[in-house]
């Protein structure tokens, strides 16, 4: 015949005939850890100002059941790598997992990691110690057969993923989920001389002295001294509200005075650093160009005042002056408030179950020897009293250093 209609019979997934085709995967057919990744991946997906006490609601309620530790770090990296490359929605993300860290509380495992807070502490500890890889991969010679647009592409997200980062450690502080120390600490890494190498043992005394010389004009690489603007910025005017914060920024202003005045780095990274300088002279209030999250109704509104002031182009150049520092308030607060509020509650029910620590003397609490720090594990203090003590000085978990 010619062209009439031709009957097929319907092909399964599993049909050798589709070759190399799209072979659709089917919920059934996936493992419960993958099943569970893929709704959380939808849920944070979905995340929004409007949206975000319905979808925390959501999440909460499948991290409190959640069965395995391995399963509570499959939700901390889909929150992290989401917060470190969405900047505008760095903020929300930080306080999804202050809920999480409140409605997480109960949720203890005997093998790392044990709890929520323990999980977000690990991962930040393992992205900021990988910083120094991703930064070779930016001085590295490119793969075979890049473009010089590919390559554009991969140096951008592989700083964008930097400077979230910074954005993503300075909105926990902010949350105090991370403490003084451990912020005081990846300042002081930032802001410390590149790495040089060192003069080999057998050589002349001049060229032992050329090293030294060289050791003391070096300087933190450009994409570092970014982080650290970025850092100082999110978290000063939190900072000078204590004498700890403020002998840290003093240490970083000194240090950013000294890096503009060697002169080593180009304009928009000098300029960087003499914006951070004027906004702590103008109380932490600076222009901000880069896009933050904000409501469907906020926008709109902006929308008409910017038509009203000459159009987008306009407002683009003028920028706004905001507050810098210190946390956002969006609409959901008052959710954030009554999470605070309970979780309060139930700490100081838990606390009058046990003898207050005295942090001069060491003594107190379930059993801790004298100045033994408080670790979180399981059949001691919650975590809520751990980053009570971390505050203070001490460290979280079984992670050494500052973390």
């Amino acid at each position: 015949g010619g062209g009439g209609f031709i009957p097929s019979t319907p092909l399964t997934p599993g049909d050798p005939s589709l070759g190399g085709a799209f072979r659709p995967t089917f919920l059934k057919d996936l493992s419960p850890t993958e099943k569970l990744k893929r709704e959380l991946n939808s849920l944070v997906n979905k995340l929004t100002i409007e949206k975000f006490v319905v979808i925390a609601e959501q999440i909460g309620a499948r991290a409190e059941k959640l069965g395995e530790p391995e399963h509570l770090s499959i939700l901390v990296g889909l929150l992290y790598d989401k917060a470190v490359t969405e900047h505008g929605f760095a903020e929300l993300y930080a306080d999804l997992c202050e809920v999480l860290r409140w409605r997480t509380v109960n949720l203890e495992f005997d093998r790392p990691p044990k709890n929520f807070l323990r999980a977000v502490l690990d991962k930040t500890q393992d992205e900021f110690e990988n910083i120094p890889k991703l930064s070779e991969q930016l001085s590295a010679p490119p793969p075979e057969g890049e473009t010089p647009e590919e390559g554009a592409v991969r140096e951008k997200k592989i700083k964008d993923r930097i400077l979230g980062n910074m954005l993503f450690i300075g909105h926990l502080f902010l949350r105090k989920l991370l403490n003084m120390k451990v912020l005081s600490e990846v300042g002081k890494m930032l802001a410390a001389d590149a790495k040089t190498s060192s003069s080999n043992s057998s050589s002349s005394a001049t060229a032992s002295e050329e090293g030294e010389g060289a050791k003391e004009s070096s300087a933190p690489d450009a994409h570092m001294v970014e982080c650290l603007c970025t850092l100082m910025l999110t978290t000063g005017k939190t900072l000078e509200e204590n004498n700890q914060g403020r002998a840290i920024l003093s240490q970083l202003c000194g240090r950013l005075q000294e890096l503009i005045k060697k002169g080593k780095y180009e304009t928009r990274i000098r300029m960087k650093m003499e914006g951070v300088l004027r906004a702590k002279d103008n109380q932490w209030k600076a222009r901000q160009l880069r896009d933050v999250a904000k409501s469907l109704n906020e926008i709109k509104r902006e929308q008409r005042q910017d038509d009203l002031r000459g159009g987008e182009v306009h407002a683009a150049q003028m920028a706004k002056m905001l507050q810098h520092g210190v946390r956002s308030h969006f609409t959901y607060s008052f959710y954030i408030e009554e999470g605070r509020r309970k979780f309060e509650m139930l700490k100081n029910i838990e606390g009058s179950k046990t003898v207050a620590y005295d942090p001069k003397s060491g003594a107190g609490g379930e059993g801790e020897g004298e100045g033994e720090p408080i670790c979180m594990v399981r059949g001691s203090r919650d975590d809520s009293s751990a980053s009570a003590h971390a505050e203070r000085g001490g460290h979280l978990g079984e992670r050494g250093g500052c973390w």
